[in-house]
């Protein structure tokens, strides 16, 4: 088993061919022991899931606002989504999306692919990248997937217990707002 997204969907599909199957991982629910934050204990997660939206968005009181409109309405219309999904493979993101679009029933491992993603950002953790537009910058230009990567392999040790797991993910957090690595 892999755990991947569908960014990996391609290269999985060329290695495993019709032996590839599709599943999201599963959900669960924190407790009083778990929380930390804003967060309040019985909030139930999707494992796996960051969310994100794309957007179309043009500058306030712009002199073409007359036909940006026309051009954003039509380009994210409920249509034209569709038409997206079933050329390119990008996700409808309007209201009910799988439960009206035709093209999202049937079991072709796209399909599978396609309803577990939809599915997963009912309960996906949004992505910290949407509120400033240096956030995402940020996260990857001062190393915060290095840090998470420490974590994940225990690096030196270092993380073997949760008050060390959550400093190096605060550091991720201040990356994230600030662009600054703080000092301990």
């Amino acid at each position: 088993a892999v755990i991947g997204g569908a960014w990996h969907f391609n290269a999985a599909q060329a290695a495993l061919g019709s032996n590839l199957g599709v599943t999201k991982l599963p959900t669960f629910t924190v407790t009083s022991q778990d929380v930390y934050g804003s967060t309040p204990a019985g909030t139930e997660f999707q494992s796996g899931t960051f969310a994100d939206a794309k957007m179309f968005v043009m500058k306030k009181g712009s002199d073409k606002a007359a036909y940006l409109q026309d051009i954003m309405m039509h380009l994210s219309s409920k249509e034209i989504q569709e038409q997206s999904f079933t050329e390119a493979n990008n996700l409808p993101s309007y209201k009910n999306a799988k439960d009206e679009f035709d093209s999202m029933t049937g079991d072709s491992v796209e399909i599978q692919l396609a309803v577990a993603q939809l599915e997963m950002f009912e309960r996906g953790i949004p992505q910290p990248f949407g509120a400033d537009t240096r956030f995402n910058f940020y996260y990857y230009s001062k190393g915060a997937p290095d840090l998470i990567m420490e974590i994940l392999e225990n690096k030196n040790d270092l993380f073997d217990t949760d008050a060390a797991i959550l400093a190096q993910m605060l550091i991720v957090e201040a990356i994230w707002k600030t662009g600054v690595r703080p000092t301990t």
